[in-house]
């Protein structure tokens, strides 16, 4: 009896595991590849073998960049589909016009386009997961070169097997990251089936080629098991990763983030150890849209803001500072703009005031005037200054000449203030306005 070849055991058991409709269909990331070829073959044979087979389809996008070579990728791949019936879904982008100086880069530009292209067909051909061919040595590369940008638990857990692609409601698969190279290729050989080599791999000018060629063959002399010890790691720090993003999920849920400005109450990190305060703000701040991510100086100035050892802010990058008032901690763009003085207006009752960029309705039986706070103002019932409670509720000092107050405009009587006491407030940004410091700060304290 012959025996089973390990990468149809390694797809098989995945597939089985597989979460969601087993009836859904599955899109295969096909580049020609070792990798992909494998995948493609596997997943089709064990596919034949199942009772319900789940429907199957190929994705293949010719980036415009190697000429020759990239049209015979694409044939390459319209032939191994033909073999299995597969339907094959090609894309064409020209990749050499969308990057370049002051843009993305090729890797970024091509991912992204990737992407993209996975989520239309899926969606449109009812695919609930896009498959990909990573593997062992794959792994390898990755932890690598998180290790080398300063990577923290997520970096060290490496690729996934199962992630969610954005907001989709698809997921991406990794059916063969238990799958050393060399057992793909000599299951390609077991089939009779060939796959073409894109060029580029081998060009020394990209990181994870420098990792593949020259960093892992040197290590390996040092330690022949190098490849196997990274994988185990990875698993590892993985189930360690999942671990404390279930932590930090909920912590994240509590903070305040509008275009470009991040608020971190100080019960959101005050109870965490230093490197799950680290987690927080790597993992809060990687996906504000800066398009820059911390690195270990960055993450440690913030570990000093949080305990307030003499400092008050630090740069971040992207253009970023991070300042903490009353136990908060803000991050802004530099470029965050502090309105100029305003002078007083009236609310009103029966219609929406627009004032300060937003849309302000006040629960209160009579217009009310609203004027800039001053340090003289008393809260009603309090004898003590309103100040205390402006720098609690993180409320940076040089907004708070700027910060409305509600007065009886008979009296002269403080009624209250926006999300510190007094009528309730409902506020929204005037469509079409940019989010200045003080806008952001009116927002998050009356949410």
């Amino acid at each position: 009896m012959n025996q089973r070849h390990p990468v149809i055991s390694a797809v098989d058991t995945f597939l089985d595991s597989l979460p969601g409709n087993p009836e859904a269909g599955l899109l295969i990331s096909l580049s020609g590849g070792i990798d992909s070829v494998a995948l493609l073959a596997a997943v089709a044979e064990v596919n034949h073998t199942r009772d319900v087979p789940r429907p199957i389809e190929s994705f293949h996008m010719h980036h415009g960049l190697r000429g020759e070579e990239a049209d015979r990728d694409a044939a390459h791949c319209l032939q191994l589909c033909r073999r299995w019936s597969v339907p094959l879904h090609i894309v064409h982008e020209n990749l050499d016009l969308q990057w370049g100086n002051g843009k993305p880069s090729m890797e970024t530009v091509a991912r992204d386009r990737r992407r993209f292209h996975f989520e239309k067909i899926a969606q449109t051909r009812s695919c609930s997961h896009i498959l990909l061919g990573h593997h062992i040595e794959d792994q390898a590369e990755t932890l690598l070169g998180n290790l080398l940008r300063g990577s923290g638990l997520r970096g060290l857990a490496g690729i996934h097997p199962l992630t969610p692609l954005g907001d989709s409601g698809l997921t991406v698969a990794r059916p063969l990251l238990d799958c050393r190279k060399a057992e793909l290729a000599d299951f390609l050989q077991s089939r009779s089936l060939r796959a073409v080599e894109d060029s580029t791999n081998t060009s020394l000018q990209h990181r994870r080629n420098r990792i593949r060629h020259r960093w892992i063959p040197l290590l390996e002399e040092e330690s022949p098991e190098l490849i196997s010890h990274l994988h185990h790691l990875s698993v590892e720090m993985r189930e360690r990763w999942y671990q404390s993003e279930q932590k930090l999920k909920p912590l994240q849920n509590r903070l305040f983030i509008r275009e470009g400005f991040t608020s971190f109450p100080p019960e959101t990190w005050e109870s965490l150890t230093d490197h799950e305060t680290t987690d927080l703000f790597r993992e809060s701040l990687r996906g504000d849209g800066s398009g820059q991510q911390l690195d270990r100086k960055h993450l440690q100035q913030l570990l000093l803001l949080t305990r307030g050892e003499n400092m008050t802010e630090t740069e971040l990058p992207g253009q970023r500072v991070a300042r903490r008032c009353g136990g908060w901690i803000h991050v802004s763009p530099k470029s965050s703009s502090v309105p100029e003085l305003w002078n007083p207006v009236m609310t009103e009752t029966s219609q929406t005031l627009l004032h300060l960029g937003l849309e302000w309705e006040v629960d209160h039986a009579a217009p009310l005037l609203l004027r800039r706070w001053s340090e003289e103002d008393r809260w009603p019932g309090r004898v003590t200054r309103s100040l205390e409670s402006l720098r609690l509720a993180g409320i940076p000092a040089e907004l708070r000449p700027l910060w409305p107050v509600f007065e009886n405009s008979d009296s002269g009587e403080v009624i209250g203030s926006p999300g510190i006491c007094g009528p309730q407030v409902r506020l929204n940004l005037v469509k079409s306005t940019k989010l200045d410091a003080l806008g952001f700060h009116l927002l998050r304290v009356t949410q």
